[in-house]
């Protein structure tokens, strides 16, 4: 089998074991409540990501992009059918980093055009962005610019909106907090639905990374 082919399409059994060996150590993972095969729409979106910058990170290198444009690496080829060259996201707070960033990896990386506008004080998500230190978590190179003149309404119901927004976050980050942050625990609070693990085997990435995440979480 084709080396970049075998990395691709074994990455989710790859995440099967670091899921298995963290879930040993006690770090991330609940100790049960859920099979081998189930995987949380969450941690789709972690693949997702690694499945997209590994294969946009091979086409944004030369010597692979010239073999590519001379018919190789026909694995790449779901990723670079992909790309747009101009990707813009409003209401951006309302999804998780992790999203952002997968959404950041299809700008065709000869422009590398990515715009993302939202308000961390708007979002409506319980797993949404809530400060530019998570967006830079999950994606330094993210030029975050912030707006401090409000047109919409006046000075003191904006005031106000920020007091009330700080109250809420300030008690919800208390119920979240605990000695080790357990992406199962967080999920579960989300009431998200899982996804079996082998859904997501099945698809990469013969059909696509972007058909990655609709297929599995179909399979819910």
């Amino acid at each position: 089998m084709n080396p970049m082919r075998r990395y691709f399409d074994r990455m989710p059994l790859r995440y099967r074991r670091f899921r298995r060996e963290r879930q040993g150590e006690g770090w991330w993972y609940r100790d049960g409540g859920y099979g081998a095969q189930d995987l949380n729409p969450l941690e789709v979106d972690v693949i997702l990501l690694a499945l997209m910058r590994g294969m946009r990170g091979l086409l944004a290198d030369r010597r692979i992009a010239r073999e590519f444009a001379q018919g190789g690496h026909a694995t790449l080829k779901t990723m670079h059918d992909l790309f747009r060259t101009q990707v813009a996201v409003d209401e951006a707070t309302d999804f998780s980093p992790v999203r952002l960033a997968c959404m950041a990896a299809l700008s065709d990386p000869a422009a590398n055009a990515f715009v993302a506008c939202g308000d961390f004080n708007q979002r409506i998500t319980a797993w949404g962005s809530r400060s530019e230190g998570e967006l830079k978590w999950v994606a330094p190179n993210f030029d975050v610019r912030s707006i401090n003149i409000s047109y919409r309404h006046s000075k003191q119901l904006n005031e106000l909106a920020r007091k009330i927004a700080f109250r809420f976050t300030r008690r919800a980050c208390s119920r979240m907090t605990g000695k080790r942050s357990r992406l199962g625990q967080y999920a579960n609070s989300l009431k998200m639905p899982q996804v079996p693990l082998c859904a997501v085997n099945c698809v990469v990435p013969r059909t696509g990374c972007h058909s990655l995440q609709t297929t599995a979480l179909a399979t819910a």
